[in-house]
């Protein structure tokens, strides 16, 4: 195969109308047919011809060499070797002109010859884009010299250009470049954020349809936010209890909420499982529980493909709207979700109706009633049913759920189990091509996060350990049931120590973090790994408590008959727990046993025979006096009349003195052997 190389593109006019020709040699070329010199060469007349310059050849190109020389750099620059020049600041400089991100580093021309600086959504930008995020995923030192030349800053002001509303192809690259100068945790995110980017980000989030076609776009932008929550300088003021946040990430919570309810369900993976980690970082506290209790409705395009209205003159405008727009997505009294459960006359709340949302692909679970969990719902203009309108949405308020995101986030989590693990098959049994490890400790962490609040937990608890729960012998252990909530108890004896340790985690904070009532729940057996890495190497001590049977959060509570080692209820009825009916037939049932025994030629018993007739001292094998045979109720009857029994347990506590006797006169006999020993070796030293 022969090699490609630099030294014909670099002879030729640029006026030539061959440079397309031989642009596309290069396009089209298999990539081992050019040499990584070759390739810096070809590299650096290209990006010489494409510098921002009113006389670069570039200018004088019509659109199409123009996009073709761009696209030549994307596929010389896929390999990182040879490729090296892209990380100089004169290409990156180049890169970020062509791509429409003006830099503070940057050049700016004023007024260039045509074609000028391509605009926001041209492909010339998407293209060079793409150059820009394939160099910044090869080469990590590029991000870092990104962020050096304001690549925050830059992508910061693009998410607010207006043009990029609709476009989700550019904002997909530009939340994919974002993303990665963000990594490195330097001074871009602060630069962002000086740049407006949780206005910006809150717009796209919200007005991204949650469609497969915007799916690439709103992960990469779910992945900048997620690197903003995380990296960004929190308030030092906070306390060491609490988590450390900025009031300024605020706004970021309602559209995340709002994408986990919408985002339909068919696996753990991008964009759902972005939107489940971002809202990792965020606190759950009283101050924000009821915008966690959220489900909000905004209005949204159908497609980002179809036609769209007219832009906007300016982004100001649009984003100042939907942050007002935010802040009316509160519930009507915030004070709601940390009010006590209102009682009605049956002593629990209003009953839950079960709803199914189109979007979703998941039914909450119509056994969620009577948990005591409160349930408001805010006024709206339409049935959230229906599709909202652009006018509508901006006026309707957000309804107030305290279940429905733990009933979201657990029913996708059983989906997951039901699609990977079945029944019946073990965490360790999980295909190899199955990220276990991955996809569920950030769902469990999220599971744990929401135990925080206790309308959740009450439910969370209620739907996988209700009162009702049936701990019968007959219904086996509670890890090996089909369900989810013997999935996850599997999860803790599992080998994946991810997905151990937070179902652990989660089923802790489920059970108020009480060690005991974890052990009621769900069985020692099962919490002993957990309460070791805990540092409680023992079982814990049973509790007692007086309850309020009224109160709605008793389901809390742990059970007194529930035994803490199994937590399995124990069916050994004491007699003088039966009624008179149910002691007769347990007596009926025993008579029966004890005739089969008599009926039995080799363990019927006979006064004359063995041990019976030593008893007795007769030894004729004819019974007692008579020589006629007695059952085997007779015989037991008469040995408890004689004490017999009793002198069993005499003589048995008898050997078992001796035998203390005797061990303990060993263990003399031995020290005094090792002592002499000892004496004889120091005198000869």
């Amino acid at each position: 195969m022969l090699s490609l190389t630099a030294s014909t593109y670099v002879s030729l006019d640029r006026a030539s109308p061959d440079i397309v020709r031989e642009l596309d040699k290069v396009i089209n070329a298999p990539p081992t047919s050019i040499k990584p010199e070759e390739r810096e060469r070809f590299l650096s007349a290209l990006l010489d011809d494409l510098r921002p310059d009113p006389n670069a050849p570039w200018t004088r190109w019509t659109e199409d060499t123009h996009l073709v020389a761009l696209t030549a750099v994307k596929t010389l620059g896929r390999n990182p070797i040879g490729s090296e020049i892209l990380l100089s600041d004169g290409a990156l400089t180049t890169v970020l002109f062509h791509a429409a991100l003006r830099v503070p580093a940057g050049p700016d021309i004023a007024s260039p010859p045509a074609p000028a600086r391509p605009s926001h959504t041209s492909p010339h930008a998407l293209e060079a884009l793409r150059v820009l995020a394939n160099t910044l995923v090869l080469h990590p030192a590029g991000r870092r010299r990104l962020a050096v030349l304001g690549g925050g800053a830059a992508v910061a002001a693009a998410l607010t250009e207006a043009d990029s509303l609709d476009n989700a192809d550019r904002l997909f690259l530009l939340g994919r470049v974002g993303f990665l100068v963000t990594v490195e945790r330097g001074a871009a995110i602060q630069e962002m954020m000086e740049g407006s980017v949780v206005e910006s980000l809150v717009l796209h989030l919200t007005t991204l349809a949650p469609a497969t076609a915007n799916f690439n776009a709103l992960s990469e932008l779910l992945k900048l936010t997620n690197n903003v929550l995380r990296f960004f300088p929190h308030d030092a003021k906070a306390s060491a209890t609490e988590e450390p946040w900025d009031k300024q990430l605020d706004p970021l919570l309602p559209p995340i909420i709002s994408l986990v309810h919408h985002i339909p369900f068919s696996d753990l993976s991008p964009p759902l499982t972005h939107a489940l980690h971002a809202l990792l970082p965020i606190p759950l506290t009283a101050s924000n529980e009821a915008e966690w209790a959220a489900v909000p409705a905004p209005a949204r395009r159908a497609s980002s493909t179809s036609s769209a209205p007219p832009s906007p003159p300016s982004v100001t405008r649009p984003v100042k709207a939907l942050m007002n727009k935010i802040s009316q997505m509160g519930p009507a009294s915030p004070r709601r979700s940390a009010e006590a459960p209102r009682k009605s006359s049956d002593g629990l709340a209003p009953p839950y109706q079960a709803r199914r949302r189109p979007s979703d692909g998941l039914a909450p679970p119509e056994d969620a009633k009577g948990l005591g969990v409160p349930r408001s719902r805010s006024p709206s203009p339409s049935s959230p049913q229906s599709p909202a309108s652009p006018t509508a949405g901006a006026e309707q308020t957000t309804q107030v759920d305290p279940v429905a995101l733990p009933i979201r986030v657990l029913g996708i989590i059983e989906e997951w189990f039901a699609t990977h693990l079945p029944y019946q098959q073990g965490p360790d049994e999980v295909a190899p091509n199955v990220p276990i490890e991955e996809a569920l400790p950030p769902v469990l962490l999220l599971l744990t996060k929401l135990a925080g609040s206790t309308d959740m937990r009450v439910y969370m608890k209620a739907r996988l350990l209700p009162a009702d729960l049936d701990r019968s012998n007959e219904a086996g252990p509670l890890e090996r049931r089909r369900g989810l909530l013997g999935d996850l108890l599997r999860l803790l004896g599992s080998s994946h120590t991810q997905c151990r340790d937070t179902a652990g985690e989660f089923f802790w904070a489920l059970c108020g973090e009480d060690p005991t009532d974890l052990s009621v729940e769900i069985g020692y057996g099962n919490a002993a790994g957990l309460l070791f890495r805990k540092g409680l190497t023992c079982p814990p001590p049973a509790k007692l408590e007086m309850l309020d049977p009224a109160s709605a959060a008793a389901s809390l509570a742990p059970r007194a008959d529930v035994n803490p080692i199994t937590a399995i209820r124990d069916d050994a009825t004491p007699a003088a727990a039966m009624t008179p009916d149910e002691a007769e037939r347990e007596a009926e049932r025993l008579f029966v046993l004890f005739d089969r025994l008599e009926k039995n030629p080799v363990i019927s018993a006979h006064p004359g025979d063995g041990a019976a007739a030593g008893a007795h001292g007769t030894g004729n094998g004819k019974g007692t006096g008579h020589g006629q045979p007695r059952g085997i109720r007779e015989a037991m009857r008469q040995k408890v009349e004689e004490g017999v029994a009793d002198r069993w347990d005499v003589d048995e506590a008898e050997r078992e003195r001796a035998q203390r006797e005797q061990e303990d006169a060993d263990d003399e006999v031995e020290a005094a052997r090792e002592v002499a020993a000892l004496r004889k070796r120091q005198g000869r030293a």
